[in-house]
């Protein structure tokens, strides 16, 4: 059996504008980033606030990356567990799977339908429409970035080519570059 790495394929990412904005409103100042351009005091509160801590950074929940995510079964259970759990990934939505019960076992039931599931099971890949946002892609960036398995390093390298990473994802403190 071979190994089928994960696919990533990015549809969109939205809200970048509306979450600095709102951002603000706790500060009581004004943005200084327009719908075409980020400016870089909205970038510097984010990274306070993003540095400060989840509960400081709730404002990146609203940055939403819509993904789809072809994998293997093995990543795909680890990936169920920790989107299912809300563990890892916090604000992270399945908008749809592959089904093979729809497609390559419609024809089956009963117990030929659970063996042959059984027996497929090494060789799947699941497909699925994720909606993901950057509050949640920082934990899983830092929490799976040097795991053991390929596909979490994948995904994280996939991470760091979201528009404002290094600002929005993965600041850097006062002093580091």
């Amino acid at each position: 059996m071979t190994y089928n790495q994960i696919q990533i394929t990015l549809q969109s990412v939205t809200g970048i504008w509306q979450s600095l904005q709102a951002a603000r409103l706790s500060h009581g100042s004004r943005s200084d980033s327009t719908p075409d351009e980020v400016g870089a005091g909205d970038l510097e509160l984010a990274r306070k606030l993003i540095l400060a801590g989840d509960d400081h950074a709730q404002a990146m929940r609203g940055i939403h990356v819509h993904m789809v995510l072809t994998m293997c079964s093995g990543f795909f259970m680890q990936w169920e567990r920790y989107r299912v759990g809300k563990l890892l990934l916090g604000d992270c939505e399945n908008l749809t799977t592959s089904s093979q019960m729809h497609t390559t076992l419609k024809k089956l039931t009963g117990v030929e339908l659970a063996e042959q599931k059984q027996n497929d099971l090494p060789g799947v890949s699941y497909t699925e429409a994720v909606d993901v946002n950057y509050q949640a892609l920082r934990r899983i960036y830092f929490a799976r970035r040097n795991h053991a398995h390929p596909d979490w390093r994948i995904l994280c390298g996939w991470i760091e080519t979201l528009p404002y990473f290094a600002e929005l994802i993965a600041p850097a403190r006062a002093g580091e570059n």
